[in-house]
């Protein structure tokens, strides 16, 4: 949805809801992720050709973070429209070295907040050899039901990303890859979606659509590099011409 339409559904909606504690004065806080994919993104065109098993593996901080500060590492897999999320946390320097990316991989030794989500991961990223992709950051409000913790509703905007520079201490800068006052609403339940939300959605016209970030991303970095291959074969012909 765009900004305007989101500032007046808002007025709708978060009468029904609590807000995360950790915003700023509208609510929002920023969240970096560090994507992981094959070296041929596998994992990329599972969710292109839309098939009903799709997974990812991702670093998470929140803020401003540092290599001392707490991050989370995310195993997120989907079958027919049903998401299972696992994550472990640890310090960002740890999960660096656990991710490869340091050099040697520290093995299944590293502290972190659930031995078993980490071993699962473990396995995951040795298995598929997963190498760092791409950063994508935005600023999230997210609104939970006091009384339902099975419904959840997000609002990102400002979604950036950047292929170079993959060090999530470095900041949550990076290329805008929508527009301006583009807004992403997910709402996330265990079952369905409650019919009192459904029918204030509905008051905009809004409809349910399939949009990946790290998809998105993807795409366009293809594009991008498509573009410049052409640029540079035309000067080539120009030039031998």
């Amino acid at each position: 949805m765009n900004l305007a339409t989101y500032s007046e559904l808002i007025k709708k909606v978060e009468p029904h809801f609590i807000a995360d504690a950790y915003g700023d004065a509208e609510g929002f806080y920023s969240i970096t992720n560090l994507y992981f994919d094959t070296w041929d993104n596998f994992f990329h065109e599972q969710n292109v050709n839309r098939e009903p098993f799709r997974q990812k593996l991702r670093l998470r901080t929140y803020g401003d973070a540092m290599l001392d500060d707490s991050c989370y590492v995310e195993i997120k897999k989907k079958y027919n429209g049903l998401s299972n999320k696992r994550r472990t946390s640890m310090k960002l320097r740890d999960a660096y070295a656990f991710l490869g990316m340091e050099g040697d991989q520290i093995g299944k030794t590293v502290e972190n907040s659930n031995d078993y989500v980490l071993q699962e991961i473990d396995y995951f990223k040795n298995y598929y050899h997963l190498e760092p992709k791409t950063i994508i950051s935005y600023d999230r409000k997210a609104l939970h039901r006091e009384d339902d913790c099975d419904v959840r509703v997000t609002f990102d905007k400002n979604l950036r990303t950047r292929t170079k520079d993959l060090r999530l201490e470095h900041g949550n800068y990076g290329d805008m890859f929508t527009p301006e006052d583009f807004i992403v609403m997910e709402v996330k339940v265990a079952d369905c979606i409650p019919l009192w939300f459904a029918e204030i959605v509905d008051q905009f016209g809004l409809t349910g659509l399939k949009f990946s970030k790290y998809s998105q991303c993807v795409s366009s970095s293809a594009l991008e590099i498509k573009i410049d291959d052409e640029d540079e074969v035309d000067e080539e012909i120009i030039n031998n011409d």
